[in-house]
């Protein structure tokens, strides 16, 4: 009698499946990771574009914009950044997801502002003593940018 067994036996398969489980199991938080990095990357990359709309409004009107109260959206957030010498007014645009705020100082002629991603795990600051150095602090992922993470004016 021949035996024409073909296919896999039983613990073949569950070595094949083990490896899988063990594959994922690796693969599953690195690649939350990066979707984190990610989220980070995109309120950072809209914080450095407030900074120079920021800081080309007030070499335009001699005053930097109106304080902004935190605000965003998952679909993407349209600001229009004014003051008493632009009512007019610029725009930022940000990215979905993204939340922003901005504090004036007196006379408008100092800022602070930060950004954040709704799903991301940090809040960018930046002031204009600063320059083009934010700080990073750390945050909660799922809440929104509060207030008291808006830097004080200098």
């Amino acid at each position: 009698m021949r035996n024409d067994a073909r296919g896999f036996s039983l613990i073949e398969l569950l070595i094949i499946i083990s490896l899988i489980g063990i594959l994922a199991a690796i693969a599953i938080p690195q690649y939350r990771a990066y979707h984190i990095r990610a989220y980070n990357a995109s309120a950072l990359s809209d914080l450095k574009s407030a900074l120079t709309i920021y800081h080309t409004y007030a070499a335009e009107f001699g005053e930097f914009p109106d304080a902004v109260p935190p605000t965003g959206s998952t679909q993407g957030t349209v600001l229009t950044l004014s003051s008493r010498a632009n009512r007019a007014g610029t725009r930022l645009t940000l990215s979905k997801g993204v939340y922003f705020g901005g504090k004036a100082g007196s006379n408008n002629q100092s800022f602070g502002i930060a950004t954040k991603h709704l799903s991301g795990d940090t809040v960018y600051q930046a002031t204009n003593a600063q320059g083009s150095i934010p700080q990073q602090l750390s945050a909660t992922r799922g809440d929104p940018l509060l207030i008291d993470q808006v830097p004080a004016a200098p």
